[in-house]
């Protein structure tokens, strides 16, 4: 598991971290503390993460793919990167939200209200959360993203 980006917000005390297994690459918000006896802390789970892509195969590996049972796999938008992307985080004012931006396009994010993640990487919503653009908007400010 290689670690693509790790960002501590000094204001919430969340984690943001961006993961790539190889093939799917997902990006996650970590709770304040890992101590599950911690109150509130029992709340943050899968919910607070997305995938963001996966990478794209061989035509024939692709067509394996589709075949099979995988959801996960099946469901999460294939990338063709000819170089390692450029990643940057944008926060909410108190930390507690985080957008992604994937080459300079907003991805994906993570709504703490909503304890959802969102991302233009979710191909069917069996496995997370496609895509909100109202919701991006709602939650950051409109001058942090120019």
């Amino acid at each position: 598991m290689e670690t693509l980006l790790l960002e501590h917000n000094i204001i919430s005390l969340r984690t943001a971290v961006v993961l790539d297994d190889g093939d799917l690459v997902y990006f996650m918000l970590m709770p304040k503390w890992l101590d599950p006896t911690v109150p509130g802390v029992a709340d943050y789970g899968k919910s607070d993460a997305t995938w963001l892509y996966r990478r794209k195969r061989s035509f024939t590996r692709e067509v394996k793919l589709m075949r099979s049972f995988s959801p996960v796999e099946r469901d999460v938008r294939p990338i063709v990167l000819k170089r390692p992307p450029e990643l940057k985080l944008l926060w909410t004012e108190d930390g507690e939200n985080a957008a992604l931006f994937l080459n300079l396009v907003p991805w994906a994010f993570i709504h703490r209200d909503r304890r959802h993640g969102y991302s233009k990487g979710i191909l069917r919503p069996s496995i997370g959360n496609p895509w909100d653009q109202k919701l991006f908007e709602q939650t950051f400010n409109r001058d942090q993203l120019k």
